[in-house]
């Protein structure tokens, strides 16, 4: 396994300080967060529709198996979370996922943070990873498949992100634009990624 998660005063005091100090460039805070956090889930599960339909060879029917299957896992995600918390929520899901990872899902980085704001947005940035990464593996758990072949799959999901990132220092638009090429030409279904209106880039500059 690799590095555990920090002790819940660790998480919850860094959460504080994103609340408090972080400063995104002329936005509320609270929203470019959430923000930040959907957009990282949405590259990320298509980086994942990708990694399976590649690996696996998935037709029309098995990726939208797969799609319903990852929304499914999210919905008990999200009733948890309601009832119980994210701190429980979040700990329920890595006890239910420990067992079948090798180590723990990292996102990639493209560079390291030096700014305070910065190592805030990879923390979420890397927490949203995770968290779709989980459900991932809860989908490809349920539908057999052994831990080597989710290490795998992890692997390229990793893989997939780090073209995104790449595709991202000639634009967001670029980046996003080619994700959806990538998810058509694997899946045979037309990609739609969403835009909040008015938000600014999170992953490259505008052009």
């Amino acid at each position: 396994m690799g590095k555990s998660m920090p002790p819940v005063e660790v998480r919850k005091m860094m959460y504080e300080k994103a609340v408090n100090r972080c400063v995104v460039a002329k936005g509320d805070t609270m929203k470019n967060m959430k923000l930040n956090r959907a957009a990282v889930g949405q590259v990320v599960t298509y980086c994942a529709i990708i990694a399976a339909q590649n690996l696996f060879d998935l037709d029309r029917d098995g990726v939208e198996r797969w799609q319903a299957e990852l929304i499914r896992r999210s919905e008990v995600y999200t009733l948890e979370t309601n009832v119980y918390g994210t701190l429980k929520a979040r700990e329920n899901l890595r006890k239910r996922t420990a067992t079948k990872m090798k180590e723990d899902f990292t996102l990639p980085v493209e560079k390291w943070p030096r700014k305070e704001w910065e190592r805030v947005q990879l923390y979420e940035r890397r927490g949203a990873g995770d968290l779709v990464a989980r459900f991932f593996v809860e989908v490809m758990d349920g539908l057999g498949y052994t831990t080597e072949e989710i290490a795998a799959a992890l692997k390229e999901i990793q893989g997939n992100f780090r073209q995104f990132l790449e595709w991202s220092k000639d634009g967001e638009y670029v980046a996003y634009y080619k994700m959806a090429q990538c998810y058509e030409q694997a899946t045979g279904i037309e990609a739609a990624i969403d835009e909040e209106p008015g938000a600014k880039p999170i992953f490259g500059k505008e052009i």
